[in-house]
């Protein structure tokens, strides 16, 4: 019989499985992505025992999150998350002000791995930078370096995209709709996550579906006038473009799940 989790639990767990994975970045990154990936499928696990596949409007809340500077990739990064873990986030046209929507635990697990994920990527940029200056020693005065603040913020909209990227795809993975191999590492894993296997998929796939409509429905009573929003963005093309492949192949390598072996785009 499996054990039913309070919302304190399930908190418990995804804090301290987040805490592994950072424990182990550097030392042994399997399993650094092994705990990150188990506590995603706790939460997913966890939303399909309470909500039972019968959540409504009134089972939905919503929280105002300010960001501390009006960068679109941590507004990009956001959504992402949001997106794969049963919430939906609105913002304003200001830029720095969001909404997220979702049942309380959900949103709490979404901001949880937001700041998890920021504290992954936000020290990558100086040492990527300093190998990209380093390339133009030496070179003609009239040779263009890629200003830092310009070079970051195309690398940390690389390294997000990368990082969105593979969210939807363990997303898709955990509804059965992307294959995936299971590995050792799981193993260990599953024994702090208390989990015995990953979700079911169809009912990962009925939960999605009923999730989705509870929160349009809170949404549309809360903001009525509100229209879907477009989270897309590209860097300028050309040398102002310098530092976003770099971020795609960093993000990579940032741990929030197996890394899925494809195309980088």
């Amino acid at each position: 019989m499996q054990t039913r989790y309070t919302k304190e639990d399930i908190l418990r767990k995804v804090k301290a499985l987040l805490a592994n994975a950072q424990d182990h970045k550097g030392k042994n990154e399997h399993v650094a992505a092994a705990f990150a990936i188990k506590a995603q499928q706790l939460m997913q696990q966890w939303n399909i025992q309470e909500n039972d596949l019968h959540a409504t409007e009134n089972d939905v809340g919503f929280v105002e999150y300010r960001f501390k500077s009006n960068r679109k990739w941590q507004k990009f990064l956001l959504d992402s998350i949001c997106k794969t873990n049963f919430c939906k986030m609105v913002w304003s046209s200001r830029g720095d002000l969001a909404w997220v929507f979702g049942t309380e635990v959900n949103i709490l697990f979404c901001m949880e791995l937001f700041h998890y994920l920021l504290g992954e990527i936000m020290p990558l940029a100086q040492p990527n930078y300093a190998i990209y200056v380093a390339q133009y020693e030496g070179l003609p005065w009239y040779v263009e370096v890629v200003p830092r603040k310009t070079w970051n913020t195309n690398f940390y909209t690389g390294c997000v995209h990368m990082v969105g990227h593979r969210l939807f795809e363990q997303f898709e993975h955990a509804q059965g709709l992307a294959s995936q191999q299971r590995t050792s590492e799981d193993d260990e894993a599953d024994k702090v996550a208390g989990l015995i296997d990953a979700p079911d998929p169809s009912k990962m796939r009925a939960l999605v579906v009923v999730q989705d409509k509870a929160i349009e429905e809170k949404l549309a009573t809360v903001f009525p006038k509100v229209q879907d929003q477009d989270n897309a963005f590209m860097p300028a093309n050309g040398i102002q473009k310098a530092g976003y492949a770099e971020g795609l192949m960093a993000g990579i390598e940032v741990t929030i799940n197996k890394t899925l072996k494809g195309e980088v785009y």
